[in-house]
């Protein structure tokens, strides 16, 4: 399934936060601190700030794939996330060790499924229906690319007219198939927001459609 038409992705943000550090250790701060992995492949710079010297790799463990076997340093800091080199047990966060400049430190660095979520909106009676459907990219290779994506919290919001905010109309659950809808009774034409806040393996997405 390709993102296009009312399909839009909200990728995930790169800014930095504080890393978690052993006791008594030296602070890292490394950037971005998590990555997307999508339907595509795409590069990732990392950096570590301060340091001139620096080498960045995951620690290990039995349970990950090798897409996740990470391995950057100054010299070489570019990273390729490919969809096919990981699979969706590799989502989540992860514990990366880091030299720089003849020290180590330890820091944390999330992996994250894609999402792609569309809305419409139509009238029904003097209220307005708003509906969707929510998909997840699977990393696992015997799986579709795109699925749906089952008991998750959607929040519907219209602008108002009069200050050009948004507002909330409310929360729908997706089923089975991913689908959701939410009517709103007694209102007109708006511009509507569907709004899913993603969780701690999944990236967040939202859409909008005027109806």
């Amino acid at each position: 399934m390709k993102k296009s038409g009312i399909f839009a992705v909200l990728l995930a943000a790169t800014a930095v936060v504080a890393p978690a550090t052993p006791a008594g250790a030296a602070t890292c701060t490394v950037a971005p601190t998590q990555a997307v992995v999508s339907d595509e492949p795409h590069q990732v710079t990392f950096t570590v700030s301060g340091a001139k010297d620096w080498k960045l790799q995951s620690v290990s463990a039995g349970s990950i794939s090798a897409g996740l076997q990470l391995k950057v340093t100054d010299e070489a800091p570019v990273r390729v996330f490919d969809r096919e080199d990981f699979r969706n047990r590799d989502a989540g966060q992860h514990t990366v060790r880091v030299t720089r400049d003849g020290s180590r430190c330890n820091a944390t660095f999330r992996v994250l499924r894609d999402s792609i979520i569309g809305v419409d909106a139509y009238q029904e009676g003097t209220g307005r229906l708003v509906y969707g459907r929510l998909y997840r990219v699977s990393l696992n290779p015997q799986d579709l690319v795109w699925g749906p994506v089952a008991q998750q919290k959607i929040t519907i919001q219209y602008k108002a007219l009069s200050t050009g905010k948004w507002v909330s109309a409310g929360t729908a659950t997706t089923d089975a198939a991913g689908k959701f809808q939410l009517l709103k009774k007694k209102i007109g034409k708006r511009t509507w927001r569907a709004v899913y806040a993603g969780t701690s393996t999944t990236v967040k997405a939202s859409e909008t459609t005027v109806g």
